[in-house]
């Protein structure tokens, strides 16, 4: 059996004392869980670190305890009932990951930036009756919640889990800006503010921006920001009269108290979380319990330093690994920092000012940190891992982000996870000590093979192949939704395996190497697969280019494509802006003579200020393919006229 050492320090005055804990009996709710791992953090430790407040484990142990007994007696929640969070990065969040848990119920973290439509169907979809709302979300849920079954909606704010006085500056400073702009909210309407987001994504869209252009973006962007303000502050300035309570009012009578034993039943799911997939289209992924507790005990069982005490970036808490990391930080002892917007920071400003130990976040800010060498020299003496997921990372970046904790003095290296939201993240991962560039190892009891998608053989070291996983903690099928969980899963020689849609193959060491996913994947006229990391990797090793998205442009119409040409979207850096004929010239000379072949390199280039991200900050594919799609209808009304 296995067993983690745990360091705990009890002050300054006292002695570390060792704490063995066993991280083997998985099979539990998450609420017993984390009561059986984090005892010894009461009165010792803080669980969550907000705006600058610490929150010891003993305030979020009541908070948890407050809230579920809130879920039971006032809002009468029921075993096997879905309780939607929409909400962002939020101490209450985290609590109420437990609370959930320990009414039997299912925790469904949606993020509060879709449209109202969105939000609309999702809550249909899992016929939701209670909603915890972030405030800031209150006019998309305000439009649809007489569309859907919620029964009672109770309202979340920073404000929550911030001290009364910086509360009391934050909001007065937030108010302030709403109202001095009055005028202009009197004549656009905060119910306007999806169709000024709608009017700056058209524009952007275009081919051409003209001067024109360009000042309605801005101007519109002016609007979007006091709109904003404003719908934070609507609930507070004009609350509605009936269906919504606030969780301040609603917590002030209610015990914190142990007053009821959990409810565990081992086929009602932990949570459902909102993936794209294997095939792009929005599905619903039930996971349970015991396969977040498996992977507490995985990680456990890594190289990975990981001390009780310790500071981790909090991931948003309505993506999987946004999830499990918090879940795993709680149990091991480690304080959850939680920003709510970290694109309202610079990336290196957050780990500085709040001294993260445990950096996580996807590749391109993992780059952003290490590029900036004045915050590095700062930053490398205290932070013990870097771990980046969710996209591919670059050979190339990844080598500077190891040499510039290097140069500094550090051993750290970057690592990186692979998974996916039906696997439970991670499945692959390279810890200090056991690490290749641009690999993982499988990660607990992962069983994973590389296979011929056509006939099914299995393939052997360095032989790439669609990528098949088998493992403790994969997902059962979607929820209600058999057709699409018929899709995803193959058997081979009896074997129940979950089909990544990655194109990857291991080493002689078993080290995985994943080379892109399979939808990315371009396949020409002439029947030749393009893979677009390949192009990507050249690409984004050029000095001028700051950002690159290669997709798949339709030939000879988007309505009756024969085959796909690649085409390179790219971002130049400041400094090279004005000089896309000179780069777009050298690229393709660099292409040909890295990639060799002329059917392997990008056969059309465009540059854009910015290239749209998907909300982990992944540049969105599928909003560049809209974009082609769009330009060439454009062309061919020309041609018809």
């Amino acid at each position: 059996q296995f067993q983690a050492v745990l360091e705990i320090e009890r002050g300054k005055n006292m002695k570390n004392q060792i704490i063995i804990q066993s991280y083997e009996d998985v099979d539990k709710s998450l609420y017993d869980y984390q009561k059986d791992h984090t005892k010894e953090f009461i009165g010792n430790y803080n669980a969550y670190q907000f705006f600058g407040n610490n929150i010891s484990y003993k305030e979020a142990d009541n908070s948890v305890e407050k809230m579920a007994n809130y879920l039971q007696n006032v809002l009468k929640v029921k075993p096997g009932e879905v309780v939607a969070v929409i909400a962002p990065g939020l101490p209450e969040v985290g609590e109420l990951l437990y609370s959930i848990s320990k009414n039997g119920a299912t925790y469904f973290g949606i993020d509060p930036r879709n449209s109202a439509a969105t939000i609309k169907d999702f809550l249909n979809l899992a016929e939701v009756k209670h909603i915890f709302m972030f405030d800031q979300a209150f006019v998309k849920v305000d439009s649809i919640i007489d569309q859907t079954k919620v029964e009672d909606v109770t309202v979340l704010s920073v404000k929550d889990s911030m001290k009364p006085i910086m509360w009391k500056l934050f909001h007065t400073s937030e108010l302030a800006k709403s109202r001095k702009k009055n005028s202009i909210t009197d004549k656009i309407g905060v119910e306007d503010l999806t169709v000024i987001k709608e009017q700056i994504a058209r524009l952007n869209g275009k081919d051409i921006l003209t001067k024109e252009d360009q000042k309605m973006i801005k101007k519109l962007k002016v609007y979007e920001d006091i709109l904003l303000t404003a719908a934070k502050n609507l609930y507070y300035t004009n609350p509605p009269k009936t269906g919504y309570i606030d969780l301040e009012n609603a917590l002030t009578n209610t015990s914190d108290e142990y007053t009821f034993d959990s409810i565990y039943d081992n086929n009602i799911p932990a949570t459902i979380t909102l993936t794209s997939g294997t095939t792009g289209t929005p599905k619903v992924v039930p996971t349970y319990a015991r396969s977040y507790n498996v992977k507490v005990r995985d990680y456990a069982n890594t190289t990975m330093p990981i001390s009780v005490g310790d500071k981790m970036l909090a991931m948003p808490p309505f993506i999987m690994y946004g999830e499990v990391f918090m879940h795993m930080a709680y149990i091991r002892g480690v304080q959850n920092v939680i920003i709510p917007d970290i694109t309202r920071y610079a990336y290196s400003d957050i780990i500085l000012k709040n001294r993260i130990n445990h950096v996580v976040g996807v590749p391109s800010q993992a780059l952003q940190l290490a590029e900036n060498e004045k915050a590095m020299k700062k930053i490398a003496p205290f932070v013990k891992t870097i771990s980046v997921g969710g996209n591919k990372m670059l050979l190339e970046h990844e080598q500077i982000i190891d040499n510039a904790f290097q140069k500094n003095g550090s051993d750290v290296v970057v690592t990186q996870g692979y998974s996916m939201t039906e696997l439970t993240p991670s499945s692959f991962t390279n810890t200090p000590g056991h690490k290749k560039q641009g690999s993982g190892q499988a990660l607990g009891d992962t069983n994973a093979i590389i296979i011929n998608e056509d006939t099914n053989e299995i393939l052997g070291p360095n032989e790439k192949g669609l990528l098949l996983i088998n493992s403790e903690t994969m997902f059962k099928g979607y929820y209600k939704n058999p057709l699409e969980t018929e899709k995803v899963f193959r058997y081979i020689n009896g074997v129940e395996y979950v089909e990544t849609g990655d194109i990857a193959y291991y080493d002689d060491d078993n080290y995985y190497y994943i080379v892109d996913r399979k939808k990315h994947s371009i396949i020409r006229p002439d029947g030749h697969n393009n893979f677009p990391s390949e192009m990507e990797e050249v690409i984004v090793n050029d000095p001028a280019v700051e950002d690159c998205a290669v997709v798949g442009y339709p030939y000879p119409d988007y309505q009756n494509p024969t085959g796909y040409y690649p085409k390179a979207h790219i971002v130049l850096k400041e400094e090279y802006k004005g000089l896309e004929t000179e780069v777009e010239a050298r690229l393709k000379k660099t292409c040909l003579e890295k990639l060799l072949s002329e059917r392997d390199v990008p056969y059309y280039y465009e540059f854009h200020d910015s290239l749209p991200l998907t909300p982990v900050f992944k540049p969105d594919k599928i909003a560049l393919m809209k974009m082609d799609e769009e330009e060439m209808k454009a062309k061919q009304k020309v041609k018809t006229k």
